[in-house]
């Protein structure tokens, strides 16, 4: 078992070569490498690195590193699975141009301020993982590479990596998000290969502190109030870890045994919104991609877990857990998932043979935080109608403090009441106060997310039909408010008609005698630049009162 890792062996490789189920795979990955033995990698530069302080951007110096990285992993597995040399020279080279690297971290992790031992020292997602990266390079491919190089990739793990973890506190040691299950996996597996029994052991301990910090992120049913993607990338590198553990210490230390990570690992399933979306509250995205290689693993770990049908694997990908922990008997797998209540993250989602619904309460302080309580998504006949935005584009800016200024994250994307002109405020901690919770209803309050002293009271509430929803609103004032907006969101095209909204297949009916309905369009900004049409319907009420209730039926 090479590194400790689950399914690495010699005999699994082998396997793998005469298995229909990788042929795409391999195809893909020899495709790539053949791609890359007729191509110089572009050059690391300082001005993409800079670009981060000057604009913000943070695609174009990833974008090259992200190259290099692939370069490597792609060169190793193609020579162990061939034993074809012409992959050792630029795999050669592109180790040294890495080790050459002046940090291994990211611009938008890594402060320019820093000291340049500080910098080339740096602990982050990225820097973490290239030391366990630089590990399984060597199990690959140790035999065939220059002794010099072997010498200086070892020396530079450790320096980087091993002794970092020793010199510096970084506060991912301590944190809660999937920042530390994503370094402290790296860390582990860069000591696996690169430090001693004795600092392997010495280091374990603190490890899994760090790793407990993690799991203290979940609310206490599992939920990752951080959206599907950050569940998927934060709970893949704890699966990692865990599995490293639980083999180098021989069964001794297993984590997957605690309840708690059972119900962590159900999330996939309880988060689909139908067949190929995702409930995308917060910096989430709004296509449900499953991780195949998390799925599968998992599906080995809890016979009783739900997880999507995956196709067999194509393409380029070059993790080594991607071949081995693949399991060609799940590729028919099939999800039917329940409704449920999150009670901590306060998240109702809701399910009938006609639609699919999931609502948010919770506060504006939470992680990857949208100012959002109260919003929702419904799905029907497989197609997202009503929805939450979803993350934007990643800048500086994106966070930074101008970040609740961005379409986004402010609560101007999402369908949520706009009162006397006010959007919801950041950062408070109060969580909306549940009043009514039952399989089909979700109410609760959400006044204090205004920061409006007139407003005494906002009350949300949901009622599930087996073929409709009723939203209701009441609103309190202590004196009369100057204006009320009903606002939904959508990223697909509605037609306004009087007392009614078509948005696909989904119809929202209400008042036509209360409300002034107005269609406004807003561009949100995507990952690459894409950009994307966002509608908002605006129900202005005409009459506003001290004392209101609204209800608005979804079919």
């Amino acid at each position: 078992m090479i590194g400790y890792i689950s399914g690495w062996t010699e005999e699994n490789f082998k396997r793998i070569l005469s298995d229909p189920y990788y042929s795409k795979k391999l195809e893909g990955l020899k495709k790539a490498g053949d791609e890359f033995l007729e191509s110089e990698p572009p050059r690391v530069k300082f001005t993409d690195i800079h670009n981060f302080v000057l604009t913000g951007n943070r695609s174009v110096y990833e974008n090259v590193y992200g190259e290099y990285r692939t370069r490597m992993l792609t060169f190793a597995l193609l020579y162990n699975l061939t034993k074809d040399r012409k992959y050792i020279d630029p795999l050669a080279d592109i180790l040294w141009n890495i080790c050459d690297l002046e940090t291994w971290g990211l611009p938008a992790h890594v402060p320019e301020k820093d000291s340049l031992d500080r910098r080339r020292c740096f602990l982050e997602l990225v820097s973490c993982n290239i030391g366990e990266q630089l590990g399984h390079v060597l199990a690959l491919a140790r035999d065939a590479l220059p002794e010099l190089v072997v010498r200086r990739v070892e020396n530079e793990v450790r320096e980087r990596i091993v002794e970092s973890y020793k010199k510096y506190d970084f506060w991912w040691k301590r944190g809660t998000s999937n920042w530390t299950a994503v370094c402290i996996s790296g860390v582990l597996g860069s000591y696996l290969h690169f430090a001693t029994k004795e600092e392997i052991d010495e280091a374990i301990p603190l490890m899994v502190e760090s790793i407990e910090g993690f799991l203290s992120g979940f609310d206490s049913e599992g939920c990752c109030m951080e959206g599907y993607a950050y569940w998927s990338y934060g709970f893949s590198y704890f699966c990692y870890f865990a599995d490293m553990l639980r083999n180098y210490t021989e069964g001794k230390i297993n984590l997957f045994e605690r309840e708690r990570v059972h119900d962590i690992a159900k999330f996939q399933e309880n988060c689909a919104i139908n067949d190929t979306q995702c409930i995308r509250f917060s910096d989430c995205g709004e296509y449900y991609r499953p991780y195949n290689i998390l799925a599968h693993f998992l599906k080995n770990e809890y016979a009783d877990l739900e997880i999507p049908a995956i196709p067999v694997p194509s393409g380029s990908g070059c993790d080594i857990r991607g071949f081995v922990w693949l399991d060609p008997s799940l590729t028919d797998s099939s999800m039917n998932p329940k409704s449920k209540i999150y009670h901590d993250a306060q998240w109702f989602i809701y399910r009938s043979s006609a639609y699919n619904f999931a609502c948010k309460a919770g506060h504006n302080a939470e992680p990857h935080n949208h100012n959002d309580v109260g919003s929702f998504m419904i799905s029907k006949n497989g197609k997202v109608t009503f929805t939450d935005p979803g993350t934007g584009e990643y800048t500086r800016q994106y966070f930074g403090n101008e970040r609740f200024t961005i379409l986004e994250p402010s609560s101007r994307s999402h369908s949520v009441p706009i009162i006397n002109g006010k959007y919801q405020k950041e950062g408070i901690k109060e969580k909306a106060v549940i009043y009514a919770e039952s399989e089909n209803e979700y109410c609760f309050s959400m006044q204090q997310v205004y920061c409006d002293e007139s407003l005494k009271s906002l009350k949300r509430g949901f009622v599930c039909g087996e073929d409709s929803i009723v939203m209701t609103d009441s609103y309190e004032f202590s004196e009369m408010p100057e204006s009320v907006v009903e606002r939904f969101s959508t990223l697909t095209k509605p037609e306004l008609s009087s007392g009614k909204v078509v948005c696909g297949e989904t119809v929202l009916e209400y008042d036509a005698d209360k409300f002034d309905a107005e269609l406004v369009v807003e561009i949100c900004n995507r990952a690459g630049s894409v950009k994307e049409n966002l509608y908002l319907v605006d129900l202005k009420v005409k009459n506003p009162e001290v004392k209101m209730e609204f209800s608005f039926k979804f079919s």
